[in-house]
């Protein structure tokens, strides 16, 4: 009799033991944790600013004309050496025909002169005055520079006849058509504005106390005011050789990098300048700070013991503020994990559970 009542205890016992572990897992505090990390040191400095391009011009033609062709409209694209504006080109072909005529003619006189010294030269001395011959090769010399002034006034008319074409002298994009057909145009009326489209810039006033940053940062991000998916980067061209007597700024040229197809001269945009740092801080979430009303600032660590976790009170120092962070100066180590949520009510040594992890909490914003 004995023996079966300690049977029947022991077993009892050991099935009490066994609901022990799961029974302990429900009763622990459910909890979101975040893990401290060390960030670079980078503050950044944003200035605003208008997008420009490298090249940009009012095109006019170099003779005075009537407007024959003017097809081009603002915001077709053009390649350079595509004919923008034609000026009517037919008493400039009439001329060119004429100076064709008396480059022939000249030409034809050339020939002429140059049988006759070779008709002189094959009778010689003895059968032909000497003087007569000196005076055709006097006439064959004036009729070569004849031929030579004749293919100059050719030449010179074909230039005339192209200075009908008012020529893009880069790729880019119409702006602004000034002109239309039939139009009376003079030399130096523009006709076009021709924008290029491509080496874009980003130009902005940089405060002097600030001008050092600014060409220490090796990639420029650059912010589209209302396109916030545009995801635009550039670098630091140039710094202006002046400053605004006003405003006590510098002129810094950006150059786009890969400048997207939305992006288009006198744009809005933002330089974002981060210079490079190689110096370091430890970061922990706001969220995680608890202040006590003896003054103290603490956060909830997470300490593990086998299969079980409990959380233990660290006293923290704290720095400057960073984005969602705030800067550690003593108190807790680089990879410690402290509670960001459901923390409000723990108590020293308490049992948690982890159901949400974030490792992206201190990251600088």
């Amino acid at each position: 009799m004995l023996i079966s009542l300690f049977r029947s205890a022991f077993l009892a016992l050991g099935g009490a033991s066994l609901l022990v572990s799961p029974l302990l897992s429900q009763s622990a505090t459910p909890v979101a944790v975040a893990e401290v990390n060390r960030s670079s040191i980078s503050p950044s400095y944003r200035f605003t600013g208008s997008i420009t391009v490298r090249r940009q011009a009012l095109l006019s033609p170099r003779i005075p004309g009537l407007v024959e062709t003017a097809d081009l409209e603002a915001g077709d694209r053009v390649e350079a050496g595509d004919i923008v504006v034609e000026l009517d080109p037919t008493l400039a072909e009439i001329e060119l025909g004429l100076r064709e005529s008396d480059l022939s003619l000249s030409q034809a006189e050339q020939a002429e002169a140059q049988r006759l010294v070779d008709e002189a030269n094959r009778l010689g001395d003895s059968g032909f005055p000497r003087s007569d011959r000196l005076a055709r090769e006097t006439d064959l010399e004036q009729s070569k520079l004849a031929v030579i002034r004749a293919e100059a006034e050719v030449q010179a008319q074909e230039e005339r006849i192209q200075r009908h074409h008012v020529i893009a002298p880069f790729p880019g994009i119409i702006a602004r058509k000034l002109t239309e057909i039939g139009e009376w145009v003079e030399t130096g009326t523009p006709v076009v504005e021709l924008v290029g489209d491509r080496d874009f810039r980003l130009e902005v006033r940089v405060p002097q106390e600030r001008i050092r940053e600014a060409l220490q940062t090796e990639s420029v991000e650059i912010l589209l005011p209302g396109l916030p998916e545009a995801e635009v980067f550039g670098h630091v061209e140039a710094l202006g050789p002046l400053v605004e007597p006003g405003t006590r700024t510098f002129l810094v040229r950006i150059v786009v990098d890969d400048p997207p197809s939305i992006l288009k001269p006198g744009m809005s945009a933002v330089a974002v300048f981060r210079p490079s740092s190689d110096d370091s801080v430890l970061l922990l979430p706001r969220d995680a700070i608890i202040r006590t009303e003896e003054g103290e600032t603490r956060v909830w660590q997470i300490r593990e013991s086998g299969e079980s976790m409990t959380v233990e009170a660290t006293v923290v120092e704290l720095g400057a503020p960073r984005g969602k962070n705030m800067i550690v100066e003593s108190g807790i180590e680089s990879g410690a994990r402290v509670v960001v949520r459901g923390n409000e009510a723990l108590r020293q040594g308490q049992s948690v559970r982890i159901v949400d992890a974030s490792d992206s909490d201190t990251h600088e914003d």
